[in-house]
């Protein structure tokens, strides 16, 4: 287990950096969604699971999870100041938890919107 955590927040800073870098964020949306997930740290005031949406440092690694329940999903790009200023806020409002970098096993670091916009913040100041 701590193998796990400690991968996951080697991953969460990965893709910090990548992100800051490349000014953009990815991730994965068909007609009628976005690639949602449900989390398994995060639990709402009623004990259940809070969403997860999905987001990638690189259209590489977003396009590695192009299978199975996401097969008809394309790759979306978002500017990174879009994604600071309107996904995170709109996820802290709807109590979704940030997926990012997630493997095609949908493992990866769940992080809060709130926690995920700032520590953005602090990568580009």
């Amino acid at each position: 287990m701590l193998k796990n955590t400690i991968d996951a927040q080697e991953r969460y800073q990965a893709f910090i950096q990548a992100v800051a870098q490349r000014g953009l964020v990815y991730t994965l949306v068909n007609e009628q969604e976005s690639a949602l997930s449900t989390s398994m740290h995060f639990v709402d005031d009623d004990g259940a699971e809070l969403p997860v949406l999905c987001f990638w440092s690189s259209e590489q690694k977003a396009r590695v999870c192009c299978a199975e329940d996401w097969a008809d999903f394309q790759v979306h790009a978002i500017h990174l100041p879009e994604f600071i200023q309107n996904w995170c806020v709109d996820m802290q409002e709807d109590q979704i938890i940030a997926g990012l970098d997630f493997d095609q096993r949908l493992f990866g670091p769940e992080k809060q919107p709130e926690v995920l916009q700032q520590d953005l913040l602090a990568a580009l100041a």
